[in-house]
């Protein structure tokens, strides 16, 4: 990525350095733009050294190749950061006064442009300043900020610059809705958490989007804030609309995926790679991508599925392990944290498969059904998958299950397991329900 800094004149500047070198150390194509002002606070000489390019120090400077770097890189970048934003240079972006080489950078981008504010509280809060801010928005910034903290001034107040972590979390994310209904946002948001680090997805109410649905389905949709870039359609499944949002659209996020530890039960939790493991506990812990459909611990299907595991493994004491339909590899990471000689998964889906053998690089990882292991048995064989799925799969998956073994269904609502129970003529020697899925298991 393409990522130009504007610096502003204020005593955050500081930060801005530790920002281009993490993106700098990341990969990207880093350069710096320098106000008059900024000077003061920090020299060019640092960000020369961090980026290895020149700073844009003057609205008259020419780079060796005869460009005008004002304008040429502001054109080719992805990104414009202007950090710290002060109430003058807010002010000159309103107004798209172009007397430097920031402000002159901001009218010549054509990506998305980041302000990051930063200034005394009483200048945050002055109306002229309110109402730039809000041109700003109006003519396509995003505005990252300001935060409560200790300012220059001498005490804590509105008006602090956000911390560097979360402004490459701006530079590197991207906010969109996806339209469609509820089994359409949960197959697509399953697939975009096998290729993308999900940060916040909030379904919501209809979007007024016009689709084709049954009558009996309602279009919902999701706001989804992830690593950039927007995901296409073919990548989602392509039964979904999406529609690329400014990230600082309806204020902060809440979200029903924060990062964090989810807690299974009181000695059994996962956690996504970035988190920092908890140091006051003791138990099984697994480290697991974010996931949804496809399974994090935090769907209430996964959850479900992995607290009856918990509660019969020691009963089973399965020595081979199935999953089928793994997705990301949760519940087949499970097994492998209880110790099992066979580990086996499979899942029609080339993102699935690829997801659980980078979890699980030992495990015997195919594309396909369970079928794909025909003719071998498993002690237990595992599957949280649709009702439609379990349907048409059922056969060979019982196939594959170990006389003596035991077979684990989970991802059933109630007409769903009635319809399941119904065909088989199962009595589960152990069931358990969540909030809308029940899982079953069933020996033989």
């Amino acid at each position: 990525m393409k990522i130009l800094l504007g610096v502003g004149g204020g005593i955050a500047a500081f930060k801005v350095a530790a920002l281009c070198s993490r993106l700098v150390q990341d990969g990207h194509s880093v350069r710096v733009a320098m106000s008059r002002s900024s000077r003061a606070f920090i020299g060019e000489r640092t960000f020369e050294g961090l980026t290895g390019q020149a700073v844009i120090g003057s609205s008259t400077q020419v780079d060796p190749d005869g460009r005008v770097p004002h304008v040429t890189d502001a054109r080719n970048a992805d990104v414009l950061v202007i950090a710290p934003a002060t109430a003058d240079l807010i002010a000159k972006l309103a107004a798209g006064v172009c007397d430097d080489p920031v402000s002159l950078a901001a009218v010549c981008c054509l990506g998305r442009r980041i302000v990051c504010p930063a200034m005394n509280d009483s200048m945050w809060l002055h109306p002229a300043t309110q109402r730039n801010v809000e041109t700003l928005r109006e003519l396509g910034y995003e505005i990252i900020g300001p935060v409560e903290g200790w300012l220059a001034e001498g005490y804590a107040s509105i008006g602090r610059m956000v911390e560097p972590e979360e402004i490459l979390t701006s530079i590197l994310s991207v906010r969109f809705r996806m339209d469609g209904t509820e089994e359409e946002l949960e197959e697509a948001l399953g697939r975009l958490h096998l290729i993308r680090r999900v940060r916040a997805a909030v379904l919501g109410d209809s979007s007024g989007a016009a689709m084709t649905v049954e009558p009996s389905e309602t279009v919902r949709h999701c706001d989804v804030l992830c690593d950039a870039p927007v995901p296409d359609l073919s990548e989602l499944g392509g039964q979904v609309r999406v529609e690329e949002l400014p990230l600082d659209h309806g204020g902060l996020w809440t979200g029903l995926e924060e990062d964090g530890v989810i807690e299974v039960a009181d000695d059994l939790w996962v956690r996504p790679p970035w988190v920092e493991a908890p140091s006051d506990r003791s138990g099984i812990e697994l480290v697991v991508p974010r996931g949804s459909a496809f399974g994090s611990g935090e769907a209430d299907s996964t959850r479900v599925t992995l607290q009856l595991l918990h509660r019969v493994w020691d009963g089973l004491s399965p020595r081979s392990v199935l999953d089928v339909g793994s997705g990301s590899g949760i519940l087949a990471a499970y097994a492998q944290a209880r110790g099992v000689d066979r580990l086996a998964a499979c899942d029609v889906d080339p993102m699935a498969v690829s997801a659980t053998a980078s979890l699980l690089p030992q495990a015997d990882v195919r594309e396909g059904g369970a079928g794909e292991f025909e003719p071998e048995t498993f002690d237990l064989v595992l599957a949280n998958l649709s009702g439609e799925q379990i349907q048409q799969s059922l056969d060979e998956m019982m196939a594959r299950v170990a006389p003596g073994g035991a077979l684990c269904v989970g991802g059933q609502k109630d007409h769903e397991l009635q319809a399941l129970l119904e065909r088989t003529n199962w009595s589960p020697q152990d069931q358990l329900r969540g909030e809308t899925f029940h899982t079953v298991l069933v020996r033989f």
